[in-house]
């Protein structure tokens, strides 16, 4: 924030007045600081004058960018000029001979006028003269241009005032008049509106209205109206819409020429100097608002509507109206005294840009004399807060004074011309390239960088690569020295051009940086030339072998010679035996060039895996022989899955032999070459049992129960001898002598519990009674308790209870036992009995349900319903009492006589009166169905 030491001086001064417009009754609102307090002291807080203040800080870029147009060439025509190039003049040349005195700027052009009355249409981007026109004799004081840049009206000293069409020399119009006119505006929409209306003011202190009329008989004629009179010289008028701002010795004022009335006026500040001192200086933000810069203040006034109500007066001719109370009225916004002299102000966007003047006192021959410095270009927010200020620096500045200096924008694209007797300045919007600039001046070059990138289409004078290779790259090098950063950089910029990559290599080369390049040089779409990569892969051979390794691993080997290549790489091998990565990188080129066991006899001389890469991608299998134990020890699952998936080649008995004195790698091998392949169990199953109890006897168990072709005799044998008495155990068990496997789990473990399951799995209730007599003889009262709660689920307890051994031993916690057997026995039985009532009760349930569904009506329909058998309608039989009809539950439906044959077909071994009573009581189709069924089933249980 610009000022803030003085703003924070001044705070305890500051106030708020509010004043009302007796003539409007509108509240002013007004914010000075330190009022009444001189203005030289105001400007001795921000120390020397034309300086930025000394806290400000330096790296802040400037909101604007500086062009004066005296050096601005290239003219390029925006208005049809008559003139040939050889009579079109610059900027500078026009002002040597001349001063300037007045301004006005379209999106087109710029319009100047000078001392000498000649008026000057100059190209707004180059300050190139493109028309001119001397239609004054005396001094240009005021330059007014309408909405649509056509109609260019001019006042001077001379008295007269010359509206222009810029692109019709027959379309002039010249009014003269007693006096010098001091300011003119001609109306908005003059081209439009047909009435050729302009305003005029000077020093007879009359705001004129100007109407211009074409009479049949008279010709042209121009009808005037004062709007204003008797408050000073008029040196300022602007017309912007439907409303006229203008500044006389009083105030500023504001007229509606739509209602024909005076709607709002300003005070001109209070201790001001005299007015023609300091130009009062007025600019439209838009079509309401209105900012006035005068002396050391800046006012800014929103004209609101009052909401009068329509009335008929109101929809009458201008000329005919009568003054009322305004329909509109200026409510000020803010006030703010600055501490500089505003020889011009304009809006900035949301905020306000002011041309500050300044003077200073100076010693000229004895004589204390005021001087003018250096004009300023300042930006203010609306609250008084200073964003930016930035010196012009002017020719001549000395001589100035504050009413010789003009700033006038083109507020749509914020782009503002500053005017001076011999110069003109132009204030525009920075670009990219000028962001970019300001970074590069400060040795932000990373910042530049990154701007150039994210807003390259944006860039005229500046792109990636050229901020990049100029700048970036030589601050990388050689300041910070990041040669990792400058790598990945120089290969973004570098991009697809060859003789970059070329140079830049050997750049990195001479940094002695290569190995942070060689990762990123295209190998192809650019491809460089093979001296290039030579070039490359020899610096590295020498400098960074490791890097050489990788590069070599990613290269296509057509990018190099590889004889030549190969050639430099053993000799230097030859001479650094010890060196890894030299090794690895001759392994690599030997792959390159097809040697493939060369390169396999070093990577398993170093144990590197590439080896398992090589292998599978050239199918060397059979190169696996003689290395497995060098394959193992780089990466045992791997190896164990290259040998799996290739056994065709590789035989099953040259691997076991070959791992033959490396025991645990052989279990290895063989626990997973079983898994997937069961037949090898029978060829080397005692070879596996034998290391699998040796080396993993805690997979014994495993083993033996789920490896099909186990040895049993020999894995007897084995478990014996090493004492793994569980699995002995089971050995005898599948060997068939389950009577020794249970009296090993007795005696020599005393697992009862996997007695028990090895009893159970067996199904043999003799040997129940074993492993009783067995747990009895061992008189260990622990066993047997076990053995009471543990068989109890399987077998009567009662058979263990009753045994004569039990006496006087004493067994711990027995009654706990009983109880628990006891409650596992009433359980039963309340289980059995809950089972039966669910029994029951579902049994009454449908019981029910089929009572009531035999209960249920059917509905009969005699016209619908035949006889199942001959096919004779129901209703054909009603009144013969012969026939009687039979309905049963399933809808079929028999006549008497078809009933009685049916059932005697059926039933032909019964007697009639058996089988009269029987077809009463079944249908025969539905019987005949479940009698087939039943037969069909017991066919098929003779047959299970």
């Amino acid at each position: 924030m610009r000022y803030v030491r003085y703003l924070l001086q001044l705070l305890c001064e500051t106030s708020v007045a509010v004043q009302a417009d007796t003539h409007t009754d509108v509240l002013e609102f007004v914010c000075f600081s330190g009022a009444g307090a001189d203005l030289a002291a105001r400007k001795g807080a921000l120390g020397s004058i034309g300086t930025p203040a000394p806290w400000l800080p330096e790296d802040e870029e400037p909101k604007l960018k500086f062009v004066t147009l005296t050096r601005a060439h290239d003219p390029t025509a925006l208005v049809p000029s008559r003139k040939g190039p050889a009579d079109l003049d610059s900027v500078h040349k026009i002002l040597q001979n001349c001063v300037a005195t007045c301004m006005a700027v379209t999106e087109k052009f710029l319009v100047l006028g000078t001392d000498l009355g000649t008026l000057h249409v100059l190209d707004s981007d180059n300050g190139v003269e493109i028309n001119r026109f001397e239609q004054h004799s005396e001094r240009i004081t005021s330059i007014s241009i309408d909405i649509e840049g056509e109609f260019v009206a001019s006042a001077a000293d001379d008295g007269k005032v010359v509206i222009r069409n810029l692109y019709d020399d027959h379309q002039v119009s010249t009014f003269a008049f007693d006096r010098p006119v001091k300011s003119v505006a001609i109306d908005p929409e003059y081209k439009r509106h047909k009435k050729n209306v302009f305003v005029t003011g000077g020093l007879a202190g009359q705001l004129v209205y100007h109407e211009e009329k074409t009479l049949r008989l008279f010709g042209r004629s121009t009808t005037e109206k004062v709007l204003h009179m008797g408050e000073g010289p008029i040196r300022a008028i602007k017309w912007r819409s439907r409303f006229i701002a203008w500044s006389n010795d009083v105030g500023v004022k504001v007229y509606d020429t739509e209602n024909n009335c005076r709607i709002s006026y300003v005070d001109r500040p209070a201790n001001s100097p005299r007015p023609d001192m300091y130009r009062c200086n007025l600019s439209f933000k838009d079509d309401y608002t209105l900012i006035i810069g005068w002396a050391d203040y800046v006012t800014i006034g929103k004209i609101m509507p009052t909401n009068k109500p329509i009335t008929a007066a109101s929809v009458l001719p201008v000329a005919q109206r009568q003054p009322d109370k305004p329909a509109y009225y200026m409510q000020l916004l803010t006030r703010i005294q600055t501490d500089y002299w505003i020889a011009g102000v304009a809006p900035y966007g949301e905020d306000l840009i002011l041309l500050a003047y300044l003077d200073k006192e100076e010693d000229v021959n004895g004589r204390t004399v005021v001087q003018g410095d250096e004009p300023e270009i300042r930006i203010m927010s609306v609250g008084a807060e200073e964003i930016s200020d930035e010196c012009l620096p002017m020719d001549g500045h000395e001589m100035y004074r504050s009413t010789d200096y003009w700033l006038e924008g083109i507020i749509e694209e914020q782009q503002y011309y500053i005017v001076s007797p011999k110069d003109i300045i132009v204030a525009k919007q920075r670009t990219w390239d000028d962001h970019i600039d300001w970074q590069i001046g400060l040795g932000n070059f990373d910042e530049a960088f990154r701007m150039a990138k994210e807003h390259a289409r944006l860039l005229s004078r500046h792109s990636p690569s050229s901020v990049g290779l100029k700048h970036l790259l030589p601050y990388l090098f050689d300041t910070v020295k990041d040669y990792a950063k400058a790598a990945s950089i120089a290969a973004e910029l570098y991009g697809h051009d060859v003789k970059l990559w070329e140079d830049g290599i050997e750049t990195f080369l001479r940094k002695q940086a290569l190995s942070h390049l060689v990762f990123l040089i295209p190998t192809d779409a650019p491809r460089l030339s093979q001296t290039a990569y030579e070039r490359t892969l020899a610096e590295l051979l020498e400098q960074d072998p490791e890097a050489f390794c990788k590069i070599l691993g990613t290269w296509d080997a057509a990018l190099y010679d590889n004889k030549k290549m190969l050639q430099k790489l053993e000799a230097q091998c030859a001479i650094d035996q010890s060196s890894v990565p030299l090794a690895k990188a001759l392994a690599a080129i030997y792959v390159t060039a097809k040697r493939f066991k060369d390169a396999l006899t070093i990577y398993f001389r170093l144990r590197q895996k590439e080896a398992f890469d090589i292998i599978n991608r050239f199918s060397l299998y059979t190169s696996v022989k003689g290395n497995l134990v060098a394959l193992m020890e780089m990466d045992e699952k791997q190896t164990l899955e290259l040998l799996i998936e290739h056994r065709e080649e590789i035989t099953l008995e040259a691997i076991v032999g070959e791992l033959q004195q490396y025991p645990k790698l052989q279990l290895t091998f063989l626990e997973r070459y079983m898994a997937v392949d069961k037949d090898a169990a029978g060829r080397f199953g005692k070879r596996y049992v034998e290391l699998t109890a040796m080396h993993a006897p805690e997979k014994l168990m495993r083993v033996l129960q789920t490896s099909p072709g186990v040895p049993w005799k020999e894995a007897t044998e084995i478990c014996r001898q090493g004492q793994h008495w569980r699995e002995y155990a089971v050995c005898l068990n599948k060997c068939g002598k389950s009577k020794d496997a249970i009296e090993v789990l007795v005696s020599q473990l005393g697992a009862i519990q996997d007695a028990i399951e090895m009893v159970v799995q067996d199904r043999d209730d003799s040997q129940w009674d074993l492993l009783i007599d067995l747990v009895l003889a061992s008189k260990k009262p622990k066993l047997v308790k076990q053995l009471i709660d543990e068989a109890g689920a399987h077998i009567d307890p009662s058979r263990i209870l009753t045994r004569t051994e039990l006496r006087n031993m004493k067994i711990p916690d027995l009654k706990n036992s009983l109880v628990r057997i006891l409650e596992a026995y009433n359980l039963q039985i309340e289980l059995l009995r809950g089972c039966c009532d669910i029994f029951q009760t579902d049994c009454m349930n449908l019981l029910l349900k089929l009572n009531k569904l035999q209960k249920a009506a059917q509905i009969i329909r005699p016209e619908e319903m035949e006889c199942s058998q001959c096919s004779k309608k129901v209703s054909a039989m009603a009144g013969r009492p012969d026939e009687r009809v039979f309905i049963f539950n399933c809808q079929h439906v028999y006549c008497s006589p078809c009933l009685e044959q049916r059932m005697q077909d059926q039933n032909s071994r019964q007697s009639r009166s058996e089988a009269s009573e029987d077809y009463q009581n079944y249908c025969p189709l539905c019987r005949r169905s479940q009698l087939e069924t039943t037969k069909g089933r017991g066919r098929a249980s003779r047959r299970r």
